[in-house]
């Protein structure tokens, strides 16, 4: 069970960057009421955490087939949601459009689709799937609520902090499509 954890927690630091990196967009480009944190930071860990376990249902089915495709679609996802966060920004965060459920999604689906190939690998390998499920919902949880209080003290200093993030998702999303990341 210590070697699980150990590698649940390897995996899992990594995976809460790039929600973190999101959250610090979405922070940074509107005012938050904790209920609306709570909504984006549980609705990022569902994805982050679910799609592994999605992951593992397909390992006998789908195989590694979907490692290079789930990192590209993911990649692509992410500098999409980038653009958006781009072209919804006012550089006013009084007028700043809130993201909306549809969005919030798109942006689960783009930071989270990766792990679904990591959780093929991880059903092959046999590891233990509620230690990873609930190590990766806490650090998650934890990198976007950091996140969005990130980006909420970058809109204090910044006038067009919501641009900045965005270009930073879309660069963050290139990186990840073309496999740097």
């Amino acid at each position: 069970m210590t070697a699980s954890f150990a590698a649940s927690v390897m995996l899992a630091t990594p995976l809460g960057t790039d929600s973190a990196a999101l959250c610090a967009g979405i922070g940074a480009r509107e005012r938050l009421a904790m209920h609306r944190r709570l909504v984006i930071a549980g609705t990022l860990t569902a994805f982050e955490a679910g799609m592994p376990v999605v992951g593992v249902l397909l390992a006998g089915v789908v195989g590694d087939a979907l490692g290079d495709a789930a990192r590209i679609v993911g990649g692509i996802l992410l500098a999409v949601f980038g653009l958006y966060l781009v072209r919804s920004s006012s550089g006013d965060e009084e007028h700043a459009t809130p993201v909306g459920v549809g969005a919030l999604l798109v942006a689960g689906l783009a930071v989270s689709i990766d792990e679904v190939a990591v959780g093929i690998s991880l059903g092959l390998s046999g590891i233990n799937l509620p230690v990873l499920v609930s190590t990766i919902a806490v650090i998650v949880f934890s990198a976007t609520m950091a996140g969005l209080t990130l980006g909420g003290l970058l809109a204090k200093h910044a006038d067009r902090a919501g641009k900045v993030a965005g270009w930073l998702l879309v660069l963050l999303g290139v990186l990840i499509a073309v496999g740097v990341l």
